[in-house]
């Protein structure tokens, strides 16, 4: 394992420091040392010390923040847009990913419905499984808790999601991290697979239902955005 994964992985490691980067990462707008100490409790010189080792990994980038206000100015920290993969033996998932995609896309014209429907099942299967593991019941769960148990499913794969009700029957999904973004850009069946598989998860929590897609990190909107709604 090179030098720069090694730092990487002890800059992770520490729990607090780790959960610093995932609210980074969910905050596109940026977020200043004392964001970050309100946040988690902790004290500025803390939440100083852990922006500045995230920033001298590169996972991270701190800017001059021009208030037009007296006084020293502050700095706000913003996550890079690329991401980071660490595994223990290294593996090439970035070159797999290629291949099959490239695949796929190749075999698109003739079974792009086959493909989606892989990809939403995918993700239904998966929030069923959560759903029996947990012993919950969909129908008995308030929107709120909905939001809860998306965000965790959807968090998994590198998402970092915010989720909120617009009504019992409808929700709004916001993606502001994206793990496979440098592939989507490549290979835009990464976008239409995603979607599939976000659809699939609401499935399992609402029935019959429907993801809108509002924009798209693709087509140079800073997040992506969907809707959610149960269908008649």
């Amino acid at each position: 394992m090179d030098d720069r994964l090694i730092r990487l992985s002890a800059a992770l490691a520490v729990p607090t420091r780790f959960a610093i980067y995932r609210h980074v990462l969910n905050t596109p707008e940026g977020v200043s040392v004392q964001d970050v100490a309100d946040k988690f409790g902790i004290h500025p010189n803390v939440a100083r010390l852990h922006l500045s080792r995230l920033e001298e990994v590169g996972l991270i980038v701190g800017e001059i923040e021009h208030t037009g206000r007296g006084g020293r100015p502050g700095r706000l920290y913003r996550a890079v847009d690329k991401s980071v993969s660490i595994s223990l033996p290294h593996r090439d998932y970035e070159t797999l990913a290629d291949i099959a995609l490239t695949a796929l896309e190749r075999f698109k014209h003739n079974g792009e419905q086959m493909i989606t429907a892989v990809a939403e099942e995918k993700g239904y299967d998966l929030a069923r499984r959560y759903l029996e593991e947990h012993d919950l019941k969909p129908e008995t769960l308030t929107p709120e808790e909905i939001v809860e148990h998306v965000r965790r499913l959807s968090g998994d794969p590198g998402l970092s999601p915010d989720v909120e009700p617009i009504d019992e029957d409808a929700f709004r999904l916001a993606v502001h991290s994206c793990a496979f973004k440098e592939q989507a850009f490549q290979h835009p069946t990464v976008c239409t697979l995603h979607h599939a598989y976000l659809k699939g998860i609401f499935r399992a929590f609402l029935g019959r239902s429907d993801l809108i897609e509002e924009q798209s990190m693709i087509d140079g909107a800073p997040v992506c955005r969907y809707i959610a709604v149960r269908l008649p």
